[in-house]
């Protein structure tokens, strides 16, 4: 065994014994795995979101449902970089990719103003199967306020003149597979689909789009109330 491994776990054990991890959402009673109390899991489930879905013109997989204790889940591991979070999250994220992937996939990462999502690749996919900088965008666009309040025919037209593809840095593969943190209107994945099917000649077929949480809309809301 380990012996330096061995130490940091026990000392790990330790803290979280004498000084227990509070719930991520109310942030008051204790935990449970580190990340959410039972009355909080109950009151606000986790929604997993682990299906193909074929719409448009491109196949859709989610890994979970951007409400509830997930929305909670995800900011704490996207702004306010919490480990435990970031652990959780990564972990069910390669499980997803490992079944995704295969010898033939290419994975495109969409640009994102904070590091997290090139992070949670970097940790689930095999270097040579993964470029980074597939894609590039206005930098004016990751002002904080760019896509508040709009539409989405209006987050559809700003994308459309506003994300481009690097055709350099992609290999041609049998599969692409093109990730982003949060799916909203699918402006962003939905463009960049577009993109790499017509600069790189391959077939609707061959391209899948992937985001770590879909934001359900109003009206899916209202159909499961």
């Amino acid at each position: 065994m380990d012996k330096t491994f061995s130490s940091t776990t026990l000392k790990s054990k330790a803290v979280r014994l004498f000084f227990p991890e509070v719930c991520l959402e109310c942030r008051k009673k204790i935990a449970d795995k580190n990340l959410f109390c039972e009355a909080c899991l109950r009151e606000k489930p986790l929604s997993w979101h682990p299906t193909f879905v074929k719409e448009n013109e491109f196949s859709r997989r989610f890994l979970l449902s951007y409400e509830g204790v997930g929305k909670t889940l995800f900011k704490a591991a996207k702004f306010s970089e919490r480990s435990r979070a970031r652990k959780f999250l990564i972990a069910h994220a390669k499980e997803e990719f490992n079944s995704l992937l295969t010898p033939s996939t290419c994975v495109l990462a969409l640009p994102s103003r904070r590091s997290f999502l090139r992070k949670l690749l970097k940790k689930c996919i095999p270097r040579k199967q993964l470029v980074l900088d597939a894609f590039f965008m206005r930098e004016k666009l990751f002002k904080p306020s760019a896509n508040k309040a709009l539409s989405a025919a209006q987050r559809h037209a700003r994308i459309h003149g506003s994300l481009f593809l690097n055709t350099k840095h992609i290999p041609m593969a049998e599969k692409y597979l093109l990730c982003d943190d949060v799916f909203t209107s699918g402006a962003t994945l939905e463009r960049a689909g577009y993109l790499v099917k017509e600069n790189l000649g391959v077939k609707s077929s061959q391209i899948t789009l992937w985001a770590l949480m879909y934001r359900p809309h109003e009206s899916e809301r209202l159909a499961n109330f």
